[in-house]
């Protein structure tokens, strides 16, 4: 769940992850960020402070943002923002008859938005002092991992060389770790170029060794 939530900000895997949600339809609706809305150019527009009143009369919960009209025929836009995903809300008005043209919540955002929202918020510990406290822990856990691979490393190589370890000669692979790597490296498109790699490298340091015993 931790790497899911930060997975969505890397360039490969969340440009791939926009590209499954476009193809999908399960991202935010193309009304979400007033893109696709016009005003109809008539009289004046409204006043900044009839659109402050009117969110303030809302009662949104969390921070409340106002969006301004880009061009003469842009829209305002009234929305919020919280770490209950469920209740938030947007509302596009007219900026010049202040109609409503189109509301959204939480219920219109598609299904895998809504998961990368709440893996986001989760990995950044948005639920409150134990998910805080949990990705603390995780973090912690991952720091220790990291500086035992390091300690690890360092105690079973070779002196005097900075080559890979041998593996213990009854080391077996099991087949489930090798569908683990395997579905990783597919979905981490960067992990999975990082293991053929390893196996390329690998490959040809035996065959180098095979040819000089010859």
């Amino acid at each position: 769940m931790t790497l899911t939530g930060g997975m969505p900000w890397t360039d490969v895997f969340g440009a791939n992850f926009k590209w499954l949600q476009d193809a999908t339809n399960t991202g935010f609706p193309k009304t979400w960020d007033a893109r696709a809305l016009k005003s109809d150019v008539k009289g004046e527009p409204i006043s900044l402070d009839k659109m402050v009143a009117l969110a303030k009369s809302m009662d949104l919960k969390g921070e409340v943002s106002i969006g301004l009209p880009s061009s003469p025929n842009g829209v305002y836009s009234i929305y919020n923002s919280t770490f209950d995903l469920g209740a938030q809300k947007r509302f596009h008005f007219d900026q010049y008859s202040g109609e409503q043209l189109v509301n959204h919540n939480w219920e219109d955002v598609g299904v895998l938005m809504r998961g990368r929202m709440w893996f986001m918020a989760f990995h950044q510990g948005q639920f409150g002092l134990w998910n805080w406290v949990l990705m603390l822990c995780v973090a912690l856990l991952l720091a220790f991992v990291a500086i035992a691979a390091l300690v690890s490393y360092l105690k079973r190589k070779e002196t005097g060389k900075w080559g890979t370890p041998k593996v213990p000669a009854k080391f077996n692979v099991g087949y489930g770790i090798v569908a683990l790597i395997v579905l990783l490296g597919v979905i981490f498109p960067l992990f999975g170029l990082s293991v053929i790699a390893i196996i390329v490298v690998e490959f040809l340091r035996k065959q180098k060794t095979q040819n000089k015993l010859a």
